[in-house]
């Protein structure tokens, strides 16, 4: 019964509070000259492969290229306020046999936006290795935000270089993450 009453004492006192406040001419011309820079980090894409992923019968195949929508672009806030863009990959490898992958940004109509390498080297006793992309992060810059916009489909192809072939016993993983940080200038 206490906790009740002293939270109406406390509900009642802000009340009266708020009912009383000070205002002075507005000037509305302010919001005019509203700026905001927001930063936003958001999951690009993501994959992973087993070592015996790789193994068919028997044999040894490459991973056939995925090609999946990217959809961040199609939002009229991103494409009206978005002035730069910083795409990060990390590749993780505990497989023993070096890769490289290739991610290409493409357009609607398969133009090429961007190609991308990341190479990263075999794990001979299973620890993890890893790799990204070069430059890290891949930046693009108020001059160039308008190529990246266009993109509408990313590609990843898998190339296995040359070494040990693997079995279906074999052991290891090799996963890419990536991320975009979007700076905006919303205005």
């Amino acid at each position: 019964m206490k906790y009740r009453f002293y939270n109406r004492i406390v509900l009642i006192t802000l009340l009266m509070l708020c009912s009383f406040s000070c205002s002075s001419d507005l000037n509305y011309d302010q919001v005019n000259k509203f700026n905001a820079k927001p930063v936003v980090v958001a999951n690009l894409a993501y994959f992973h492969a087993d070592a015996p992923d790789f193994v068919v019968n028997g044999n040894e195949v490459p991973l056939p290229p995925y090609t999946g929508p990217v959809g961040f672009f199609d939002n009229s806030f991103v494409n009206q306020n978005l002035i730069k863009a910083e795409l990060n990959f990390r590749v993780k490898n505990t497989i023993n046999r070096s890769f490289t992958i290739y991610i290409t940004l493409k357009e609607n109509d398969g133009t090429v936006v961007e190609n991308i390498p990341i190479s990263v080297e075999a794990s001979v006793d299973g620890s993890e290795k890893l790799g990204y992309s070069d430059p890290s992060p891949f930046v693009f810059p108020e001059s160039q935000i308008d190529l990246l916009k266009r993109t509408t489909q990313m590609t990843f192809e898998v190339n296995m270089d040359p070494g040990t072939p693997l079995t279906e016993n074999s052991r290891g993983r090799i996963e890419l993450s990536s991320s975009i940080t979007a700076y905006f200038d919303v205005k």
